[in-house]
């Protein structure tokens, strides 16, 4: 197969655009490759290239979700997985869900007590930090009011009752408008929450106001042209992450104790490993995400930012369209949630691509080598492992969320371009630059990619690598998602575990990922670290 030039790509570009009737000046032709845009489309010829032409495509997995919530969350216990957070401080905040639950429950604080202190944090935090683009102070103290005397009757609605708790703004809450970080979408109201936010109401919990993300979700750090950056809560000259930038900050600043998000290339990963929380993306197709502003339509998973391992279970659970956790994994741990026991637990610790040369910045590799040890501390045998296929896998999810985007996005491109930031406007151009084959060529090479890798590993539990290959970037500079991408590409479900910090303090995270029906033991070893943490 002959390689294609940039040129030529160029030039590929400026064909699809005119005959999809994209009016873009040569401005930003020019500025789309040379600011290095056209990148991804390179990668992924080299990725495709010798693949066989007669290979059967392999299309997004089927979703086997529900019409209807798990029916056992309403009784969902509040006891679970991991040693819950390790903040314990007289900040009504400072605790995970289970731990706040308990203490609404035995009467140590009142819903309103704890929605104020949220409220009182967003307005003294938000200012500089910019996680929340929307509060509904008023609707969320009625909601507060009405939790408590639901408490003092001895009814409990549900496990996150009084809890509050933030949304990304892509997902509609009744009543606000979703922006999705750009201009383009008004201020239209919400006639009806999102199917994951009506879940968290139906379980109880108050939600205090819509997450800031790039535009359209449209990057792995927070930018965006419109609305400005969110500043990390460690050190507000570093970049929170994207694209669920707002959700984690909120988490890891106290001004909610959890947070809706979605991962199309590593979206809730990357900021939950950058503000030092716990960013769970459960399998592909494993929670609804109607009633939110999609990216890509194949590889969009909900999940959520919290600050324990049991926190992320309960709201997985109660998010989940299939059955309960319990019920669709394989692990089977023992031990007690202060130390549990990962005997016979086999972990594949992804060391490089077959190419010799480091994947993260030292510190950061010397931070995941003392979560490998707790791993073995534990009992879990890890081994060392080369995985090949990454490179591929993240040029394949770069090029099938770039094409399903530009086709979500053909007829506000035509019509609006010039209202998009220039970042996302920009990117999402990049779309209309691959070949009238390559979505085709894209499934068939992702399908032999998950053959090869299910082969060459076939006793593997878990996958486990540095969720980000460095601390924090600083602000207007997207990281990399050298190890979040790929397992987007594959729809596995992954977990970045807040562990040690970096050469500058600032928290890293360490990455668990298993094959669909592996959640369990995700969360097994989660919380098997957790009960280490330094």
């Amino acid at each position: 197969m002959k390689e294609t030039s940039l040129g030529e790509i160029v030039d590929r570009l400026r064909i699809n655009l005119r005959v999809a009737d994209i009016v873009v000046s040569d401005e930003d032709l020019k500025l789309i490759a040379e600011k290095g845009f056209l990148n991804s489309v390179l990668a992924f010829e080299t990725a495709i290239r010798g693949g066989d032409a007669s290979d059967r495509p392999e299309f997004a997995p089927k979703s086997t979700a529900s019409t209807e919530a798990d029916t056992r969350m309403a009784g969902h216990p509040i006891a679970g997985f991991g040693a819950g957070s390790r903040i314990r401080t007289e900040d009504p905040l400072g605790g995970d869900i289970v731990e706040t639950v308990r203490q609404l429950r035995s009467g140590e604080t009142s819903p309103l007590e704890l929605l104020e202190a949220s409220l009182a944090r967003i307005e003294s935090r938000n200012p500089s930090i910019n996680a929340f683009a929307n509060v509904r102070a008023e609707e969320a103290r009625a909601e507060a009011k009405a939790a408590g005397e639901e408490f003092a009757r001895g009814s409990i609605r549900g496990p996150l009752q009084g809890i509050p708790v933030a949304v990304k703004d892509i997902f509609d809450v009744e009543g606000m408008a979703t922006k999705a970080g750009t201009i383009i979408l008004g201020t239209e109201t919400a006639s009806r929450d999102a199917t994951a936010v009506g879940r968290l109401k139906k379980a109880g919990a108050i939600i205090v106001g819509k997450t800031r993300l790039p535009e359209f979700s449209f990057s792995p750090g927070s930018n965006n042209d419109h609305y400005g950056p969110t500043r990390n809560p460690r050190d507000p000259e570093r970049d929170s992450g994207g694209s669920s930038a707002g959700s984690a900050a909120a988490v890891a600043d106290s001004m909610a104790l959890a947070a809706l998000g979605s991962d199309s290339g590593g979206s809730i990963r990357i900021p939950a490993s950058f503000c030092g929380v716990f960013g769970w993306k459960p399998a592909y197709g494993w929670a609804s995400l109607e009633g939110s502003v999609g990216l890509s339509w194949s590889l969009d998973t909900l999940g959520v930012l919290a600050k324990s391992v049991r926190d992320a279970e309960l709201l997985a659970s109660i998010l989940a369209d299939r059955g309960p956790m319990a019920e669709t994994t394989a692990w089977k741990g023992s031990g007690t949630t202060s130390g549990r026991s990962l005997a016979g637990m086999r972990i594949a610790a992804i060391r490089g691509e077959g190419r010799g040369r480091p994947l993260a910045d030292p510190d950061v590799l010397t931070s995941w080598a003392t979560g490998l040890d707790a791993l073995r501390d534990a009992g879990a045998d890890v081994v060392d492992v080369e995985v090949e296929e990454f490179p591929a896998l993240r040029a394949i999810n770069g090029a099938i969320l770039s094409m399903e985007a530009a086709a979500l996005h053909r007829d506000l491109q035509a019509k609006r371009l010039s209202d998009y930031g220039e970042f996302a406007r920009l990117g999402l151009l990049v779309g209309w630059a691959y070949g009238p084959a390559d979505y085709l060529r894209a499934r068939q090479s992702l399908g032999r990619l998950r053959a090869d890798l299910s082969a060459k590993f076939p006793a593997v539990d878990l996958y486990c690598s540095p969720t980000m290959t460095s601390e924090a970037t600083a602000l207007g500079k997207p990281p990399k998602i050298t190890f979040t991408a790929p397992f987007n590409a594959l729809g596995w479900p992954a977990m970045s575990v807040p562990w040690g910090r970096g050469a500058k303090g600032l928290p890293v995270g360490l990455q668990l990922a298993a094959e669909p029906g592996g959640e369990s033991a995700i969360l097994e070893a989660a919380a098997a670290l957790e009960a280490r943490l330094p």
